[in-house]
């Protein structure tokens, strides 16, 4: 499945069901589907604008007195559902971003100086390790 074509066809069977043969790329999405329906508690009300790594809210707080449903994503409010490295992060940001509803807008701003080379001997990232350290 790794090494599939976004044209090649795969076979799923599960758990002795019938076999289906289905697209990679339709594959794909049944499964991050699947993921995203697993959050525990989700709401599906749709929001008018989403901010990711979003530490003060500034563009959120001003949608909100614009009017408008937002979302607001940050490490800093939930280190396990809003870590976008984690797995479980992941998967909420993509929450996120389907609840949007059509013509909406979305703000993705990380920390500029925590990828830049100056701030290496801080976050030890590199080509090699480009997590660096996850505890700073």
């Amino acid at each position: 499945l790794v090494a599939a074509d976004e044209g090649d066809e795969v076979t799923c069977c599960a758990r002795g069901r019938s076999r289906v043969k289905v697209s990679a790329q339709g594959l794909e999405r049944t499964v991050l589907a699947a993921l995203v329906f697993s959050l525990p508690g989700l709401s599906w009300a749709p929001t008018q604008h989403a901010e990711f790594f979003s530490g003060k809210m500034e563009v959120t707080l001003a949608e909100i007195q614009e009017g408008r449903t937002c979302a607001a994503y940050d490490v800093e409010y939930d280190p396990h559902y809003m870590n976008i490295l984690s797995p479980e992060g992941y998967v909420h940001a993509i929450y996120q971003v389907l609840r949007l509803e059509r013509g909406s807008s979305m703000t993705l701003a990380p920390v500029c100086s925590s990828w830049v080379w100056v701030s290496r001997g801080t976050t030890k990232r590199s080509a090699y390790n480009v997590l660096g350290d996850t505890s700073v």
